[in-house]
Formats: structure tokens, sequence, C-alpha cells
């Protein structure tokens, strides 16, 4: 499973139209059904009730879109910390203050 395929998952769930869903991805339809049938396989069930006038999420589709969308969040969540500590914009900084006065 590849975050590219949650990424065309979370899509195709939001539009539930694979020409749509392709168009919002820039690639063509039939990539993106391979690569939804192959998550599909790798999961071990169907995410989407295939018709002749759309999809639909199947319930296992309905509790793995959730998952899916959390996963993409955290990747983009690493993604902005990672690059944030590089330019030097995130990090700790400490300081300490010791005062003693002898009599």
């Amino acid at each position: 499973m590849y975050l590219r395929q949650l990424e065309q998952f979370v899509t195709l769930a939001e539009v539930l139209n694979f020409r749509r869903a392709a168009e919002r991805l820039n690639m063509a339809q039939p990539p993106l059904s391979v690569s939804i049938r192959k998550l599909e396989r790798t999961l071990g069930v169907e995410l989407f009730d295939r018709k002749a006038r759309g999809v639909t999420l199947t319930e296992a589709g309905s509790e793995a879109l959730e998952e899916a969308q959390k996963i993409l969040f955290h990747a983009g969540e690493m993604k902005r910390r990672a690059r944030s500590a590089a330019s030097g914009a995130h990090g700790h900084a400490r300081a300490a203050f010791a005062d003693f006065w002898v009599l």
C-alpha cells in the first residue's frame, strides 16, 4: 500500500466517478482503476460498488476512508515538520540563569 494509492482512493471516494477522479488526479482512468483494484487486493476487501453510472463506497470502503484520510493528514504533517526543522524554523531552545549571592 502506497500513499499515492490512498490519495487516489480518497479522491475517488469524494467524487464517486472514475473519470472525474482521474481528471482531478491528472491521470488516465485505466491506471486509476488498476491502482484501486490493487489496493482492494492488498486490503482483501472491495472498497467500492461499481455501477454503470458511477461508484458507491461499500461499508468497508467507508471505514477505510476515515483511516486513509488520517494517514494522509499525518503524512502531510510529517513532511511539514521535517521541512520546518530543516529550515531552522522549528526546534528547541533552552536557557538557564543562576544568580548566587554570597554574604
